[in-house]
Parts: structure tokens; C-alpha cells; sequence
């Protein structure tokens, strides 16, 4: 025989607070909450388990770390400058995650493909026991972890996600007084991404701080002073660790020089920072930070609740929720603080702490994540009080409100993942696998060059061959590394287009080049208003412009079919040694 569950009941179940000795109901919400997130995420991810995308699905990223073949086969990638330079700048810790689990015989593309499932469900752990030490309410434990996984999952296994799962964890510790735990994030962060470690610092030197009586006072607590100063010690280690490992291409780009360069300049730069408008340099550009598309998600639509926090924390005399909030909200006002404080410094010093997105992008979006939550069970509560007043159906109504809500969010959490188009998630195509399977049963040695980036950034990865250049690995951020880049680049454009065949041999024997990879829509005019190198190097568009109008037909163009080893529909791969064997074009 069923029995009605009373309304008071129903009311705790999902405003009640816990306390210290109702373990057993957090680990039940944590259970619960962990099954849904994954039971999610593998949805999400069935076409990888099951093999429907055939290996597709993984950020576009993930590209840069071709070299973790390397891992696999020593003899891959010899001499080569790319794969050399990225392994520089990849975090110890990322480094050594891979080594060891490539040494195991497993594929880094895989690992790519797989590391988000267990970031995403570490992190959701701690979002879920964070929430709580905010407010111990277990509905608001689950909001902010399934908002969480909408908002950040399908994320990717690059470094920086690293810190989706150790940020929380960090703010966990911090609020529970666990030093070596705190230590611990701090210390991983370090390895994994350093550039995150100036947020940790940030909020461990602001904690230093506190409001007291309408004026700013320094804390009387030794515990802030501890944490600080240990976590600093911790944090600066990571830092040194870090500059040890990428000094052979420091320093970075400065702000002066930067400016100067088209790569960093909007709307066609390969790195655009800099604009005309300067509303897009702060605040509505890509690498500014604060851009609100970006900032308030745009497949959830509930980011912008979070507005609505502060008048609700305000208007506390009416929604009886606010009285439960404990006082570790502060965390959110002082994570804000840090973090806009971090985008205006690297604004100013640009860009000796890289872009000022890196600081506001993801700490920001997590405190809108939580502070829309808040804002959801607030009004909710809200709701199911008001329908109180009327008292002939207030059971009704109640239990109508309960069961609608436990719905929403199940099936909404359940079917996002089903709905989530292929073209929202992070991926890579192979766009030209005959081509890219030609150069795999190559030596290893080998060296490509194209202009095409289908082929010239892809061919690393999935051919595991070196490339001479590509817009995908031309990062401008270290002239060390990026001088030679270009300049390769340049000479790649000049020996393309010229009707010289000496200035194509001598291209071809100077870089070493073994193969290039053209197709007959490459020498077309459009080409150079599509191409990302012509589209920030006008000046050099100009003249191969003025080369084409003058009806000059490049001898790359002439030979193609002649010395063309392999061809793919409409590409040809050229062998270089048939070129340096012609002694002139017929």
C-alpha cells in the first residue's frame, strides 16, 4: 500500500540545509549527482565509444601535440623545429601525463579523446562539494553540476581544462582549511597549466583582506597568512619549473613589438588582439575576455540568471532561501575581483601574461555557473512558498511543482546530450585521408610543405610527418620560434608562385622539402582571399596579385602533373626530386 509523502517532506527534500552530521545524504546527492554526469557524458560520447565518428571528435587544439607520437617512435619528427617548439611550451606535468601513458602502448589521440570523460567527472565532485560549503542546500549541489557539465562538457584534454577540474577543488580546500590538500591543486596546477596559478595566488592574496564595519581591514586570522605564503612558495616553484622548461624560446612578445605586427591585429591576424575600435580590444574582442557571448553560455541560456543574485541577495527580507546562504559566498565577489583585476594587468603589460581572456574566460563563467544556480532555487523556493497561500491545493500544486522540476531537469540533462549537434562539439575532419595515408607509408624523415592548411596542418597529426609550415603551429608569440616560421612561410609563397623554376629549386634543396602538395585552385585569385597568410600579409598578397595579372605562370603549376607522384581528386602531391631533375620546363 502507497502513503502520501507530506509536504514538509517535499520541502526538505529540496530546501532543507544538510548539516556536519548528515554525511550520509551528501554522499547520496554526490552518488546520484556523479551518476547522471556520467550517464550524460557517455551518451555525448558514444560516437568515440562506439567508433560512428571514426576517431573525428577531439578540439581542433589538440593538433599542436602531434609530437606526443614521439612518445610512441623516437625516429618521428627529426630536427624538427614545430614539434621542437611545442614540446617546449607544453607543461611539464601535460608532458609527463602523456609520456607515461603512452608508454603504455595507448594512442595520444585516443588519450585526447578520452582524458575529458575523467576531468569532467573529478571536477563535477568538487563543484558538487564546493556548492556545498556555499550553501548547504544538496538541490543546489546538483543544479550547479549539471549546469557545469552543460556549460564546460564536451570540453577537451588540453592543458587549461586541467583547470575546470583542480579550480574547484583549489576553492574547496581553501574554504575547508585543508592546507596540503590546497598545497596539492596548487602544486598540480603548476605542472598542468602554470598561467592558472596567478589566479590561485590572486585569491589567496585577497583573502589577506576583509570588509569589516564599511572599511577594508587585514585579516587577524594566521590561517589566510599560512595559506598564503605557503601557497605562494608552491606556486612559485610551478612558475620556475616552467620558465626552465620553455627558456630556449623566451621571452615572449612584447607589447611593442606586437602592435606593429599583422598577426596580432583584427580582424585577419592569426592572433588578433589589437583593433581600430577599441571596444573590441576590451571588451568585445575574441582575446579580451569579457565578451558576453562568450562569457554568458549560449547553449544553456540560464547564465544570465546570475544578474539576478545580487537583487535577490538585496530583497533577502522576501526569498527565505538567502537566510541559508553561509558566508563562504564571498568566494564568488573575490574570485570577480581577481580575475577582472588579472585582465586589466594583462591589458597593461600585454603580453607578458599572455591574453587577458586566459584570466576571465573560465573563472568567470564558473561564478556565473554558480550564481545562476543560486538564483534558480532561490525564485524556485520562492515559487513553492507563494503557491502555499492557497491552501486547497497546496499539496497539489506543491507536489505538481516537485515532480515538474525533477522532470525538467532529468530530461533536459538526459536529452542536451542527444541534441547536442556534431557541430557544437570539438572536432577534426579528416578532409583528405588518401592523401594523408600516401604519407604514412613514407620515411620518417620526410618533409611537406603546402600552402593548403587541409593539408598542411593535419598531415603531423594524422600522417606523422613534419611540415615546413603551417597557420595552425604559426604562433606568434615567441619571435624565436615565429621568425623562422615566417620566414619559411614567405620563401614556401615565393617558390610557389614564381615562373623561376632555379628559385623553386633552390627553395626545395635549402628547406629539404620531399613532397608538395598542391591543387590547380591554390594559384587562383580567390585563393589569396581565403588563405589566412595572405589575408594578414597584404602586401605580399599585392604582389603575387600583380604576378598573376601579368599572366605569369608559376612553374610549381607547370610541373604538377608532370612530377606528380600521388593524386586525390583535385590535389597532387609533388615529388622534389622530379622537380630538381627537370632541367627546364617544356
Amino acid at each position: 500500500m502507497t502513503t502520501n509523502v507530506p509536504e514538509n517532506q517535499l520541502y526538505q527534500f529540496f530546501f532543507e540545509p544538510i548539516t556536519e552530521q548528515q554525511n550520509q545524504r551528501v554522499r547520496l546527492g554526490l552518488a546520484l549527482t556523479l551518476l547522471l554526469v556520467s550517464i550524460c557524458s557517455l551518451i555525448t560520447y558514444q560516437g568515440i565509444l562506439r567508433g560512428q565518428y571514426q576517431g573525428e571528435i577531439f578540439n581542433d587544439d589538440v593538433k599542436v601535440y602531434f609530437w606526443f607520437e614521439r612518445f610512441l617512435d623516437s625516429e618521428l619528427f627529426p630536427n624538427d623545429l614545430i614539434a621542437d617548439y611545442f614540446k617546449s611550451v607544453t607543461p611539464v606535468g601535460y608532458n609527463f601525463l602523456f609520456s607515461i601513458l603512452t608508454n603504455l602502448g595507448v594512442e595520444p589521440l585516443f588519450l585526447m579523446q578520452i582524458i575529458p570523460l575523467f576531468l569532467i567527472f573529478f571536477s563535477s565532485a568538487y563543484i558538487f562539494l564546493l556548492s556545498l560549503e556555499i550553501v548547504p542546500i544538496i538541490t543546489f549541489g546538483f543544479l550547479t553540476t549539471i549546469l557545469s557539465w552543460m556549460t564546460f562538457f564536451p570540453s577537451d584534454s588540453l592543458p587549461r581544462s586541467f583547470f575546470l577540474a583542480l579550480f574547484p577543488a583549489f576553492l574547496y580546500y581553501l574554504i575547508r582549511g585543508a592546507l596540503l590538500p590546497c598545497l596539492g591543486t596548487i602544486f598540480l596546477q603548476g605542472l598542468l597549466y602554470t598561467p592558472f596559478l596567478f589566479i590561485l595566488i590572486g585569491l589567496l592574496i585577497i583573502r589577506l583582506f576583509k570588509w569589516k564595519n564599511g572599511r577594508l581591514t587585514v585579516s587577524s586570522n594566521r590561517q589566510d597568512y599560512v595559506f598564503c605564503l605557503a601557497g605562494i612558495l608552491v606556486a612559485g616553484i610551478g612558475i620556475i619549473v616552467y620558465v626552465l622548461s620553455s627558456y630556449r624560446y623566451l621571452p615572449s612578445i612584447s607589447g611593442s613589438e606586437a602592435i606593429k605586427m599583422p598577426e596580432f591585429w583584427y580582424h585577419d591576424g592569426r592572433a588578433p588582439y589589437y583593433s581600430d575600435n577599441i571596444l573590441d580590444t576590451y571588451i568585445f574582442g575574441w582575446q579580451s575576455g569579457l565578451k558576453p557571448g562568450r562569457l554568458l553560455d549560449s547553449q544553456t541560456n540560464i547564465g544570465r540568471l546570475s544578474f539576478l543574485l545580487p537583487i535577490l541577495l538585496y530583497l533577502s527580507s522576501k526569498f527565505l532561501l538567502v537566510t541559508k546562504i553561509k558566508k563562504n559566498i564571498v568566494i564568488l565577489f573575490q574570485i570577480i575581483v581577481v580575475s577582472l583585476g588579472l585582465n586589466l594587468l594583462a591589458h597593461l603589460v600585454f603580453f607578458k601574461l599572455y591574453y587577458p581572456n586566459r584570466y576571465t574566460n573560465l573563472p568567470l563563467r564558473f561564478v556565473i555557473i554558480l550564481a545562476s544556480s543560486l538564483s534558480l532555487l532561490i525564485l524556485f523556493e520562492a515559487v513553492w512558498r507563494w503557491l502555499g497561500h492557497f491552501e486547497l491545493f497546496s499539496v497539489i500544486n506543491k507536489k505538481m511543482v516537485a515532480i515538474t522540476m525533477t522532470t525538467l531537469l532529468g530530461g533536459y540533462s538526459l536529452l542536451y546530450p542527444l541534441y547536442l549537434s556534431t557541430q557544437k562539439l570539438p572536432k577534426v575532419f579528416y578532409h583528405v585521408p588518401s592523401i594523408e595515408m600516401f604519407f604514412t607509408k613514407q620515411p620518417k624523415n620526410i618533409m611537406v610543405a603546402s600552402l593548403e592548411e587541409v593539408i598542411a596542418s593535419n598531415i603531423p597529426t594524422f600522417s606523422k610527418r613534419s611540415v615546413l609550415t603551417a597557420s595552425e603551429f604559426a604562433n606568434p608569440y615567441h619571435l624565436k620560434y615565429y621568425t623562422p616560421i615566417k620566414q619559411r612561410t614567405i620563401d614556401l609563397i615565393n617558390a610557389h608562385y614564381t615562373d623561376d623554376l632555379s628559385q623553386l629549386k633552390t627553395f626545395i634543396e635549402q628547406y629539404k622539402v620531399d613532397f608538395l602538395v598542391v591543387r590547380e585552385a591554390t594559384f587562383s585569385p580567390e585563393f589569396l582571399t581565403k588563405s589566412i597568410w595572405f589575408r594578414q600579409w597584404k602586401d605580399i598578397a599585392k604582389k603575387i596579385k600583380t604576378q598573376q595579372e601579368q599572366e605569369k605562370v608559376p612553374s610549381l603549376l607547370q610541373l604538377s602533373e608532370t612530377c606528380a607522384e600521388f593524386q586525390s581528386e583535385d590535389w597532387l602531391v609533388v615529388s622534389s626530386k622530379c622537380i630538381l631533375a627537370q632541367k627546364e620546363i617544356q
